[in-house]
């Protein structure tokens, strides 16, 4: 098992998913994206028309594309019209998993970028079970996600739940989910005082990150947020709101079934 280095963890996570569809830990996003594309016209598939431009072209001496082709599953959802296609809804097996009824829906879990809260270590459950729940939201279906990384559908249920479950540990991952408009939302006096230590470079920095990269903070820096019923019932309930998706840093290569 490896650390995830932090140079990948602040990329989209179609460089993760490059790395487990491959199986190649050297494969980047722009790399696999472009190889993505290659397979997609030799195969007579439809490339979206809101798809990211390929930022570079596939080197006929790439092992990219037959490294993808060597994985049977992994190909077919790449061929299939749900490759990058959030999914409408949860399945009924994660519906256990969220707290405080906050619920965002997979089009908006899986295109934040999560940064320094993904699991670190590849090849820990913790990150497997991250990496199965955000190729869920990225179209992959339970049964392909089995198939190629060789479990039961069933373990794969409960590893996006535990996934999910877990993602409530994480102070800036709630405070995201309860879609306040920092914009427009008062920071009211305990808020001030709760952060008074874990605020640098002031109010002024601390606002503008919350207003516009949210899982830049520290793991803990929004701790007290969370852990204050006061707080919290007031971001829940009593703040102006505005879309989860498109707001923060966000991954441009996953589209939605609704939109």
């Amino acid at each position: 098992m490896r650390d995830v280095r932090p140079a990948v963890r602040k990329q989209a996570f179609v460089a993760t998913m490059a790395r487990e569809l491959t199986k190649h830990n050297r494969v980047n996003g722009p790399t696999f994206w472009a190889a993505v594309w290659a397979l997609r016209i030799k195969y007579g598939c439809p490339v979206p028309a809101k798809w990211p431009r390929a930022r570079s072209y596939v080197d006929p001496e790439s092992t990219v594309p037959p490294a993808i082709e060597a994985q049977p599953h992994a190909l077919k959802w790449v061929l299939s019209d749900t490759f990058c296609l959030a999914p409408a809804q949860w399945p009924s097996s994660m519906l256990g998993a969220f707290q405080y009824r906050l619920i965002p829906s997979p089009f908006e879990y899986g295109r934040i970028f999560l940064r320094k809260h993904v699991p670190y270590v590849t090849g820990d459950q913790s990150y497997l079970d991250y990496v199965y729940l955000k190729l869920y939201c990225y179209g992959m279906p339970i049964n392909l996600i089995s198939s190629h990384f060789e479990v039961e559908e069933r373990a794969v249920h409960e590893s996006m739940f535990r996934a999910m479950l877990r993602m409530y540990d994480k102070p800036s991952f709630v405070i995201w989910a309860t879609a306040t408009d920092f914009k427009k939302a008062k920071v009211i006096p305990q808020m001030w005082h709760a952060c008074s230590n874990k605020s640098p470079g002031g109010r002024g920095k601390f606002l503008k990150r919350l207003q516009t990269d949210i899982f830049s903070f520290e793991l803990n820096t929004l701790s007290s947020w969370v852990n204050s019923p006061l707080i919290l019932s007031y971001l829940i309930h009593s703040t102006p709101k505005q879309p989860r998706d498109g707001v923060y840093l966000y991954d441009k290569y996953l589209g939605s079934t609704y939109r």
